[in-house]
């Protein structure tokens, strides 16, 4: 493909490229989109944090018009938290290849998602 094939693909068919880089991490990347429920965001990060094959969480932050909170509010755990700005508020977001995504596996989730145990999740994941 050359570079313009290549942008379309990106943009229409986010699902369809390739693998991350390298050597893939073991695990998975848990992907959560939010716009501004953020203690409910917080609950969900601290529900899957446990999970044993839990790599990364990458926040999507979808709220164009707000900043997502400081550095020292976000939960302490044990796994890797990564916020990424979004530039416009759609809900596809969640599915872009972020390149933060070091896995090949991903776990999507919304914000409000409390109702799985980091128990649930990893059997799903194994």
């Amino acid at each position: 493909f050359n570079s313009e094939m290549t942008e379309y693909f990106q943009h229409s068919y986010p699902l369809s490229l390739e693998l991350p880089a390298g050597q893939p991490k073991q695990g998975f990347t848990a992907v959560i989109l939010t716009h501004d429920r953020v203690s409910m965001l917080f609950e969900t990060i601290k529900s899957i944090s446990n999970a044993p094959s839990l790599h990364k969480i990458l926040v999507v932050w979808n709220n164009v018009d707000k900043d997502p909170p400081l550095d020292n509010e976000w939960p302490i755990i044990n796994k890797p938290i990564k916020v990424i700005r979004s530039k416009r508020n759609e809900l596809g977001n969640r599915f872009y290849p972020y390149p933060e995504i070091e896995t090949t596996a991903v776990l999507s989730l919304d914000d409000d998602i409390t109702m799985m145990s980091h128990d649930e999740i990893e059997f799903g994941f194994k």
